[in-house]
């Protein structure tokens, strides 16, 4: 049996790199809020996770 808590880390992992990758297609200027939009998440999950945060850098 999978750890749901597992499963949705990676799925945020997943949606965050495809807005980073996205944003910067389109040349836009990154930023956590414009990440989070993108992604469809709130600001407080990035600043909240180290791990994503340091992506969005």
């Amino acid at each position: 049996m999978s750890d749901p808590s597992k499963e949705n880390k990676l799925v945020t992992l997943e949606r965050i790199e495809q807005a980073i990758t996205n944003l910067r297609k389109g040349k836009k200027k990154l930023s956590i809020s414009a990440i989070a939009k993108k992604a469809g998440i709130e600001r407080k999950t990035i600043y909240n996770r180290p791990d994503l945060k340091e992506r969005c850098d």
